[in-house]
């Protein structure tokens, strides 16, 4: 995956524990009311606040990934898609463990969740 730069802040909207799932979301200011959700699926590690401003999202290199595993202590299956993603808030770096990445826009309401 490509970097990926949003400006504005995101806040953690909706987790789903049942089916791992966490929905960070940049709400719209605009009169298009475009909302941009960031949805992690299959989560298995978090290490991220619950507000985010101005963020670059990437995957994470190889010795990135092992740093993380290493703190995470888990067991992890790059075999069946895990993989871990890196957000750039200004000089901090935050990481979080899933399968997959979706980025969505929507134009629900503010606290309606997209997460199905």
């Amino acid at each position: 995956m490509e970097k990926k730069q949003f400006l504005g802040e995101f806040s953690l909207l909706d987790y789903n524990i049942s089916h791992k799932v966490l929905l960070f979301r940049k709400s719209s200011n605009t009169e298009e009311n475009q909302n941009i959700d960031l949805v992690f699926e299959g989560t298995f590690y978090l290490e991220v606040p619950t507000k985010l401003k101005n963020i670059i999202v990437y995957q994470a290199d190889e010795e990135t990934t092992n740093k993380v595993i290493k703190r995470y202590g888990g067991m992890f299956y790059p075999e069946y898609s895990q993989v871990i993603f890196v957000i750039e808030s200004g000089t901090a770096l935050y990481y979080i463990g899933c399968i997959r990445l979706l980025i969505t826009e929507n134009s629900l309401n503010l606290l309606t969740s997209s997460i199905k």
